[in-house]
């Protein structure tokens, strides 16, 4: 079963139709010029598949389809899907990748979702990656029921982190397939899990894959922004122990509680660097936890911290500088303590920031839909992290805009979607796997 074709306005002149509908043969040299450029430095990339003509037309015929499209981001968005629980959601974006003729549709043992679409030059030895997360943060038990505060937004949790990305990689390759058109090389489309607590979906699949894949673009962000590096991330688990005690019996002893509030006191006073972007920080207190009932003071008082940077040695020096208030709490408060290191991703920052000539196609394929020029942070926090690690370039864009992200409130524009989902589909249809980083 396919996905039904967008309707088309019945009015719409006959040049809407054939700048529309007028495919790009396969194995077609691509347009050499009249292409919409980025300003700035020069460099050398191959031109956008799609003329300024024939991109204006996609995004058109995409925003004239957008009633469908929104019944499916809502159908996704209220499939609950905390990190390790993406199953059902797992389960509808592999139907939907099958009903779109995707080929080698599978999901891996850890639940990652992933499908090929064919290229112009089908079976080379690399792959681009297109990837979108399928977890959010909301719990099992919190409402993912999608409501519409005003006709131009969607609200609930996830709805723009990623369920919106989700949906942009479908309708992009069902904009592609309704055109005709094809990526140069095969793609791979995967949806992953448990990004949110790690980008572990997306560790597992690089793992499992990283020789055959020659760029990954995460389809995660917010639409015009072009996120280029990889901030680095560690997660600290700090432990204050005792032996514990009832309330009756505390006066005097070491209590872990009084150490994680002098801990966390001091941690929260730990300046970490606004700018510039390539030392911008970050450090914050996030779970905390005790005592299993009021009457007696704990045994294990325990708190998270996440610390990013976009510079690693200002992340080791923060790392440090936690571990260090820790301790100090510890030693003036009598407690144990113990420190686990729960997660370690390396940061990136590739030279060249946005002037690649793969950054400057994707800031092309952003213009050409309607949605530029774009900007350029080194800031990145999405799975092209776990490729830039590996050295494989990597960076991160989205499909729409939001606010409240990870909270219950988050929202998402409708009215961007179309010129986001116009962008990854002229994305695809113009990226080579062989391209210059």
């Amino acid at each position: 079963m396919r996905v039904p074709p967008p309707f088309l306005p019945r009015h719409a002149p006959a040049a809407f139709f054939a700048a529309a509908l007028v495919p790009l043969a396969v194995g077609a040299v691509l347009p050499p010029a009249g292409h919409a450029r980025v300003a700035g430095p020069a460099a050398t990339s191959p031109a956008l598949a799609l003329t300024p003509e024939r991109a204006g037309a996609l995004r058109a015929r995409i925003a004239a389809d957008m009633p469908r499209i929104v019944e499916r981001w809502i159908g996704i968005s209220e499939i609950a899907a905390p990190s390790g629980e993406e199953g059902a959601r797992g389960a509808r974006i592999e139907k939907e990748l099958r009903e779109l003729g995707l080929e080698e549709v599978r999901r891996d043992e850890i639940g990652n979702v992933s499908g090929v679409l064919r290229g112009r030059t089908p079976r080379g030895p690399k792959r681009v990656v297109y990837a979108a997360h399928l977890d959010t943060v909301a719990s099992r038990t919190d409402s993912v029921s999608v409501g519409r505060p005003d006709p131009g937004q969607l609200q609930g949790p996830g709805v723009r982190d990623d369920a919106s990305g989700l949906v942009g990689l479908l309708e992009a390759v069902h904009a592609l397939k309704d055109s005709g058109l094809a990526p140069p090389d095969d793609v791979w489309i995967v949806a992953t899990v448990q990004e949110e607590v790690g980008l572990l979906g997306a560790k597992k699949f690089l793992d499992d894959n990283a020789r055959r894949i020659a760029r990954f673009v995460a389809v995660d962000g917010e639409l015009g922004e072009i996120s280029c590096g990889a901030t680095g991330i560690v997660w600290l688990k700090a432990h204050f122990l005792s032996d514990g005690a009832h309330t009756l019996r505390s006066p005097g002893l070491p209590n872990p509680a009084h150490a994680l509030a002098r801990a966390v006191t001091a941690i929260s006073a730990i300046e970490a660097p606004r700018a510039p972007e390539s030392r911008q920080s970050w450090v914050n207190v996030t779970m905390l936890s005790g005592a299993s009932v009021v009457n007696a003071m704990p045994a294990d008082a325990w708190f998270t911290v996440d610390v990013r940077s976009n510079s690693p040695e200002m992340l080791d020096r923060l790392v440090r500088s936690v571990r260090g208030e820790v301790e100090r709490a510890a030693r003036a408060t009598g407690v144990g303590v113990a420190v686990e290191e729960i997660l370690r991703i390396p940061g990136a920052a590739p030279p060249g920031r946005g002037r690649s000539p793969f950054a400057i196609l994707v800031g092309e394929a952003l213009t050409a839909a309607g949605e530029g020029p774009p900007s350029f942070t080194l800031r990145g926090t999405a799975d092209h992290n776990r490729a830039l690690e590996r050295g494989i370039p990597g960076l991160s864009i989205g499909v729409t805009t939001g606010a409240g992200i990870h909270t219950p409130r988050e929202t998402a524009s409708i009215a961007r979607m179309p010129g986001g989902i116009a962008a990854l589909a002229i994305l695809m249809a113009s990226l080579p796997a062989d391209l210059p980083p």
